[in-house]
């Protein structure tokens, strides 16, 4: 076993931390806090744990969490509120064009409570960052490392997928789900490529998860800003689903086009 630690130094830290942080996520619902609704009003634990695990095993590197990004540096905490914004834009682009196929018009929920949206803003931040370490933190750049970043994007990839519920449905729709999520990944691998910060990735999940589960909905519900009525996608042909798809995705398509042709200052450099 020592022979192999010897050797493949790179591939026992990527195993070693994929251990951890599925360890991590098991475990985090299991640390006792005295204090009610704690998880309410601090729902980090997760990202806590998984940050932690990430900077354990750069420990052992001699490194720290400055290697993703991670660190309270002014230029990389300002891609966190730029992710959040630039996330709610590429939907709001995506979203408009969708309604603008099926006829479905927008509606603001008069409604809805801004102090239950701001909430839902706050509670979305941590799953997000959870997910951001998970597939695009300290194993994403190991792989990265050991083998390129085409690689380490296809693998988390899948592993992203995995870490959605898209089994619901026909195979038609389970493959475009499954499509759209990577494509999510792909922009937020691309953000966290050419920032050098996964904080960018993370705003950037943060403000998409926001936009379409908070500010924008297909049909009324309780946390609504706006949503769609009087959807006319019943009869439609797989033709207009695809063309469906493409319209939802465009918006996320473009933004990763632009990321990806960004002539960064500070790309994340990775040691092969």
């Amino acid at each position: 076993m020592k022979r192999f630690f010897q050797l493949y130094p790179n591939l026992w830290r990527l195993i070693l931390g994929g251990l951890l942080t599925g360890a991590a996520l098991i475990l985090r619902g299991m640390i006792p806090i005295p204090i009610p609704r704690f998880h309410e009003y601090f729902p980090f634990m997760g990202t806590l744990c998984v940050a932690l695990v990430a900077w354990v095993m750069y420990r052992t590197e001699k490194k720290n969490l400055g290697e993703l990004g991670f660190n309270l540096e002014g230029r990389n905490l300002v891609y966190l509120p730029a992710g959040l914004i630039l996330g709610i834009l590429a939907f709001v682009f995506g979203f408009h064009l969708t309604t603008y196929l099926t006829g479905e018009r927008w509606n603001l929920n008069r409604d809805a409570s801004w102090s239950r949206i701001l909430l839902q803003l706050y509670w979305i931040l941590p799953a997000a960052a959870v997910q951001e370490f998970i597939a695009r933190g300290y194993c994403f750049k190991k792989l990265a490392e050991m083998t390129n970043p085409t690689v380490a994007i296809i693998v988390c990839g899948l592993l992203f997928i995995a870490m959605h519920d898209f089994w619901n449905g026909n195979i038609f729709g389970i493959l475009m789900f499954a499509t759209t999520i990577f494509l999510g990944h792909l922009l937020f691998a691309e953000a966290f490529l050419k920032s050098g910060t996964i904080y960018f990735s993370i705003g950037l999940h943060w403000g998409n998860n926001f936009a379409n589960s908070t500010l924008f909905t297909d049909g009324k519900q309780a946390n609504s800003l706006f949503f769609t009525s009087n959807p006319s996608t019943g009869n439609a042909s797989w033709i207009q689903y695809v063309l469906i798809f493409v319209a939802a995705n465009l918006g996320f398509g473009i933004l990763t086009f632009l990321i990806w042709k960004w002539k960064s200052k500070r790309p994340l450099l990775l040691q092969h």
